[in-house]
């Protein structure tokens, strides 16, 4: 990695780091505002599992293994795009995404949250909790609502190891000629490449994957008290734009189509999550936190 891209994974690591205490000291449970003018108080002990839910994915993997590989993804993105140096927008988008990752099957990962500065419409996770959103989907998003689901199918795939299993099949397919017998996990974990890395996030997951993260994310917004239905209104967005649209380009050839992720989601939530389509939309504090982020 040359020394401009060093630089940038180091300012990543930083701005990530930054909202760690305004996190630790006023976001829980009672600390992020559920009772506010835009929505009642939620009783998130209600908020149960609406779609079934597949077992969180077991790897052979280790934790440590599993963050050092998540890091030297996360410096690959952040190379080709930096992020955005601005502390009032990463603590807000850390204190959201956080909340949610809460509410998931690994919530003791250090999840970290970041808004890459591109105009590019897309959002990216890697192994062991690095979770990006591009300024240009951010800026298209209308409440917290729907932040909160985009982040949720982020980390629904990070928690069900989506990015783990492609590369270490990719690895694997690499070390079947030169290892006799089944390889080990750290023997495929060390064929992992750079280029490995690159080649999974320019080809993207497969649409089961991709679908799965669609239904778990919406549950785990939900959980954390977001109307689950805001998912919808983003890929309603994303289905109404141009498909000629460059910025889109990217997001379209690396994921399944709008309309088919819309279609699979209205089947599997119909009737299933209706009871919770009243829940915090936080529209004003969505627009009021980007508004002062950005001009403040």
């Amino acid at each position: 990695m040359n020394r401009t891209a060093m630089k940038k994974t180091a300012l990543f690591l930083i701005l990530i780091s930054l909202s760690a205490s305004m996190y630790a000291a006023g976001f829980g449970i009672g600390g992020f505002g559920f009772g506010d003018e835009e929505g009642g108080s939620v009783d998130l002990g209600a908020v149960v599992d609406v779609i079934s839910q597949s077992k969180q994915v077991l790897t052979d993997i280790d934790p440590e293994a599993e963050r050092k590989l998540g890091q030297d993804a996360a410096a690959i993105i952040v190379a080709a795009t930096p992020v955005i140096d601005n502390r009032r927008l990463n603590v807000y988008i850390n204190k959201v995404g956080r909340w949610v990752a809460q509410q998931s099957e690994r919530p003791d990962l250090e999840w970290r949250f970041a808004v890459l500065d591109t105009i590019g419409i897309n959002a990216y996770a890697t192994p062991g909790g690095y979770v990006f959103i591009t300024a240009g989907l951010l800026l298209r998003l209308k409440s917290e609502a729907e932040l909160a689901t985009v982040l949720g199918h982020e980390i629904a795939h990070v928690v069900q190891g989506h990015h783990v299993r492609a590369l270490k099949k990719t690895a694997a397919i690499g070390l079947a000629g030169t290892i006799a017998g089944a390889a080990t996990g750290n023997e495929v974990l060390a064929e992992i490449s750079v280029d490995g890395i690159k080649d999974l996030y320019s080809r993207g997951l497969t649409r089961d994957d991709e679908l799965e993260a669609d239904e778990m994310g919406v549950v785990l917004a939900a959980r954390a008290g977001y109307d689950p239905y805001a998912f919808m209104s983003v890929l309603l967005l994303l289905d109404s734009m141009n498909k000629e649209d460059r910025n889109l380009a990217w997001f379209l050839a690396t994921h399944p189509s709008p309309a088919d992720r819309l279609q699979n989601l209205e089947f599997d939530m119909r009737g299933r999550m209706d009871k919770y389509d009243d829940l915090l939309q936080g529209d004003k504090r969505f627009v009021k936190s980007i508004t002062e982020a950005f001009e403040g």
